[in-house]
Parts: C-alpha cells; structure tokens; sequence
C-alpha cells in the first residue's frame, strides 16, 4: 500500500508539470484579504480532488500548520490515503457512522490548533454532488470558514467511477476556481437553517465548478 502510494504521488506530480497552469478564477465576488492565512475548510467535489494538494502553494495560502482530511477507512480510501500524504495532505480515516462522529471530532481539532481542513461534502458515496451536512456542522462548532474551491482542466480522461473521477491529459490547461467562503454562525440553528446553509454551499461548489469548467 506504501509502495503503490507512493507511485501514485510520483505520477500525478510528474503529470503535473506537464501542465500549463492558468491564474484562479474566482466567481460571485472577490475574497477575503486574509484567505488561507487563517483555519479554513477548503471544499470540492470528490471527482475533482486529485490535483487538490496544489490548492495551497498555487494561491500563495500558508499551509505551514498542515492540512488534513477525512478519507474512507476502506482499502480504496486507504490508497488514496497513502498517495495524498506522499503530496503533503495527512488523513483521519472515517467511514461509518460512528467512525465519522470519532472523525468529525478530529478534524474540529486540527482546526482549532490552526490547521486547515479539506472536505469532499458528496463524499465517499455520493449521491454525486449533493452536500451533506457534516461540514456545515463542523463549520458551526469552529467558527471557520467554508471555501468552495474547483480544480478543472481543458482535456481529461473521465473514469468510470459513481463521482465519474477525472484526470487531466498531459499538457492540458488547469486552473483553480474559488468562491467567497460559507460563514455558518456559532450559535445554535435549527434544522431549517442548517439546511439553509448546506444548500447555499451546495449552489456555490457548483456554480464554481461550472464556472472553471467554461472558462477553458
């Protein structure tokens, strides 16, 4: 699992110099002057992050506390578990129910000791690109805020995955898309307005995922 981890890492960062990447875009307005300086959640779509352990050095964000995720304990989350760590983003595993409360709780705690955070809300099943409410929660209890983010590419090989997983062609054009952050308040919501911001954060991540999608 470490050898094959590794391998993966290699080849996606190799491929990465192929690429010609293109300045972010950023959608519906323009961001925070202190962006990526302070704990944020970074989040997008599952079928978009291969190339996410880019997000911080492409931006100019000071990851220098680290970055952690929540990755599947099964054995296919624990490859790609192997691989993203390879590329600088450690993982708490998190899977079921109970596993994910245990998770939740972890990552609540990078945050509050300056780390960042990295969520695929449509993850590890899907439905395909519907947000649960897990980040919305965590967002509650930290008082961090949520960044929608978008890689995207002009020429991609589209796997056969439930997410429909993609990865960019050799010397193909590359950018991130960013959107203002989701800022969920720290006081108690009820279910109404926790849905409230689950599908404003949902409308974001797709808005900015169209949005660098179009621009190639």
């Amino acid at each position: 699992m470490l050898l094959v981890g590794f391998v993966g890492a290699l080849l996606l960062r190799l491929l990465s110099y192929t690429f010609r990447w293109k300045p972010a875009l950023v959608v519906d307005g323009p961001l925070p002057n202190d962006v990526g300086s302070v704990p944020i959640i970074i989040c997008f779509w599952h079928n978009r992050q291969l190339y996410m352990s880019w997000v911080c050095p492409k931006n100019g964000w000071d990851a220098s506390n680290g970055i952690y995720t929540l990755i599947s304990a099964h054995k296919d989350g624990r490859l790609i578990a192997e691989c993203v760590r390879w590329l600088g983003i450690d993982n708490i595993p998190g899977s079921s129910s109970a596993q994910s409360r245990s998770a939740s709780r972890k990552l609540v705690k990078r945050l509050r000791a300056g780390s960042h955070i990295a969520i695929t809300p449509d993850g590890p099943r899907g439905p395909i690109y519907e947000c649960k409410v897990g980040v919305i929660k965590i967002a509650q209890m930290t008082g961090a805020p949520i960044y929608p983010v978008a890689f995207g590419a002009s020429a991609s090989w589209v796997f056969s995955s439930w997410d429909k997983m993609f990865l960019p062609k050799p010397f193909s054009q590359v950018r991130f898309g960013l959107a203002p952050p989701v800022r969920v308040p720290q006081q108690k919501l009820s279910d109404e307005q926790v849905e409230e911001y689950r599908v404003l954060l949902e409308e974001r991540l797709r808005e900015v995922s169209e949005g660098v999608d179009a621009s190639f």
